[in-house]
């Protein structure tokens, strides 16, 4: 039988065995000559001696509690439904899948289905089978109840042939396993050597992740990520992740999640993550800013990166865009934004944040901001980067001709809102009346067919708002900034548990689905359904349920980490409100029942539909 097949059996028997529980006290290992294994009985395993060195791929696969993991499948496979059907019994299923395989009924009913589990295969790497005494190496400890039961259960093509001493032998073939009982586990291993590592797998008690797979010992590998991430060949980012990938040692997959916990997922890969060029990344951040704390509504989506120098990465993504390539003067008016923009990244010192709102009535905003050491000329630059915005609305309207129906129309008024106790520059945008705006995806960015767009400075920090919301959102956001009394926001706390990140991006949603709604109602030529997402939309704004996910990325040298958690309460909501989710999930999936018509049911449009934002 080959390795691969006997690796496969093994992991089967793992898998019959999922679950978490403290470690239990080893039974003592057989001592006795009568109870060891003798030389005959054992002709074929590898010697114990000193071997010529070989190098190794381990995977590693370790699960525990079993009994939560088939709870939480049973209650998130209908929670999600509607009508809600009656949970299914998994561990009904799963024992029967076991029966299916041939395994006989005492087999299931023997493991322990809240006890740890842990299997490792090992094999040569490519280069190393020619020197290796072993065809492989498998260790591994499964808990169980009852050892006597799970070894009667067992398929009649694996029945045990007993060695004595707590020691059983599975013939596979012309390979074998060997099985060792200890206090509620049963020890495996493919040879002696192999049990006494299976011995030594660390059982913690309480451990961050009840599952966790990993791979270590990769062979170096020749590759070429560069086509995988649009790269062209000999672009000198495509070799430094090249490198990388080449450097990996390790990767690991864990999980923790059950039907009393939130959901957490993390994928570590030790590496030379350096070499990708991690300068402009700081420390993690691990509790939450000014900005975040002066947010004067929830955000849909919003993401925060740790700074140290952010430069370089600006200066990459610079050299990627092809400004060369757009003629005058909008190629000269990109250069100038650029060179503002830059201006401000330069500025920058710890903390970077975007951030997405879209409040009851339907008005997107964008947010970006960042603290500065120098205020005064980050001011200065974001003023350039709206007068340059107006130049080039003035420039398009130089090619259109004397068509007053396809100009824009740009104002820039320096200080022209009053946002707490300062003043924010506003360029106020409207587009051609042949556009029609009001009725395309983006239609929630703009009020009464205008785009906003302010900047201001404030306590050592540069703000950048546009969209429909933009002067609620610049308000709110100058009043509260500085004050103490101010929340986290549930997903960007989510994203920062675990020591912090480096990178933070936090959704909520509850906001993401009304964006859906609202994106669609603005792009349909049915008048009815219009009418009928912005009414959802505005439904939904009422609701108080919040489905709250962080995630977080770190790299430092030598390894890199990507996380992600979702809320309890995200994953199991009022059923009330996972019945709304789902109604809106099927509006969003109708056609259109007319292919064209006037007067679309805009923001403005319907009964219970509140007035727009007063313009400025």
């Amino acid at each position: 039988m080959s390795s691969h097949r006997l690796a496969g059996v093994a992991a089967c028997a793992v898998i019959t065995s999922l679950g978490c529980a403290p470690k239990k006290k080893d039974a003592p290992r057989p001592t006795s000559p009568e109870a060891a294994p003798t030389a005959d009985d054992h002709a074929d395993a590898a010697p114990l001696s000193v071997e010529h060195p070989v190098a190794w791929t381990d995977v590693d696969v370790r699960i525990e509690n079993l009994d939560a993991h088939l709870q939480t499948w049973s209650k998130l496979s209908v929670w999600w439904e509607k009508p809600p059907a009656a949970p299914p019994d998994a561990r009904a299923e799963f024992e029967s899948l076991l029966l299916g395989l041939g395994a006989g009924p005492s087999l299931p009913a023997s493991i322990d289905y809240k006890g740890a589990h842990e299997v490792v295969f090992s094999y040569p790497q490519p280069d190393q089978r020619a020197v290796a005494s072993e065809k492989y190496r498998l260790a591994g400890r499964l808990a169980v109840t009852d050892v006597a039961g799970f070894l009667e259960g067992l398929p009649p093509s694996l029945a045990p042939r007993p060695l004595g001493g707590g020691l059983w032998e599975l013939a596979i073939d012309q390979d074998r396993l060997l099985l060792r009982e200890q206090a509620g586990a049963l020890e495996v291993g493919a040879s002696e050597r192999d049990l006494e590592r299976a011995h030594d797998l660390p059982h913690p008690a309480d451990p961050p992740y009840r599952f966790v797979a990993s791979i270590s010992g990769l062979a170096e590998a020749d590759v070429d990520p560069g086509p995988l991430f649009g790269l062209p060949e000999g672009d000198p980012r495509a070799e430094r992740l090249a490198d990388v990938v080449r450097g990996i040692e390790r990767m690991a997959l864990a999980a923790d999640f059950g039907p009393d916990r939130d959901l957490r997922l993390a994928f570590t890969v030790d590496a030379p993550v350096e070499k990708l060029g991690l300068e402009p990344l700081g420390a993690p951040l691990t509790a939450p800013g000014p900005v975040e704390a002066a947010f004067p509504a929830e955000p849909l989506l919003v993401v925060e990166t740790s700074l140290r120098d952010a430069k370089p990465a600006f200066e990459m993504l610079r050299k990627g865009l092809p400004v060369d390539e757009i003629p005058d003067p909008f190629g000269a008016l990109l250069r100038s934004g650029l060179d503002h923009l830059g201006r401000i990244v330069e500025l920058s010192t710890d903390r970077g944040l975007g951030a997405m709102f879209l409040d009851e009535r339907g008005n997107s905003t964008l947010l970006l901001a960042a603290r500065v050491r120098d205020a005064a000329a980050a001011g200065r630059s974001a003023r350039g980067l709206l007068e340059t915005l107006e130049s080039a609305a003035k420039a398009q309207n130089d090619l259109v001709g004397n068509d007053p129906k396809a100009k824009f129309r740009a104002k820039l008024a320096r200080g022209g809102w009053t946002v707490g106790s300062t003043k924010a520059d506003v360029l106020t945008i409207t587009p051609p009346k042949d556009a029609d705006v009001e009725h395309t995806p983006i239609s929630t960015y703009f009020d009464r067919s205008r785009f906003h767009v302010a900047a201001w400075v404030q306590d050592e920090h540069v703000f950048v708002v546009m969209g429909a919301g933009a002067r609620k959102i610049a308000t709110g956001l100058a009043r509260n900034l500085g004050r103490s009394d101010r929340q986290p926001w549930a997903s960007l706390e989510l994203a920062r548990a675990e020591g912090g990140c480096q990178v933070c991006l936090g959704l909520e949603g509850n906001g993401i689905m009304r964006l859906l709604l609202a994106i669609t109602a603005g792009d349909t030529k049915d008048e009815a359904r219009s009418k009928k997402l912005w009414k959802k939309v505005r439904a939904l704004a009422r609701r108080k349920e919040r489905l709250a996910a962080g995630l977080a990325l770190n790299l430092v040298p030598g390894k890199g980490t990507a996380r992600g958690q979702v809320a309890k309460s995200a994953l199991y909501p009022p059923r009330e409100y996972v019945e709304a989710l789902l109604d809106a999930t099927k509006l969003l999936d109708e056609p259109d029942a007319a292919p064209e018509v006037g007067g679309l049911g805009t923001r403005g449009s319907g009964p219970d539909t509140a007035p727009s934002s007063p313009s400025p």
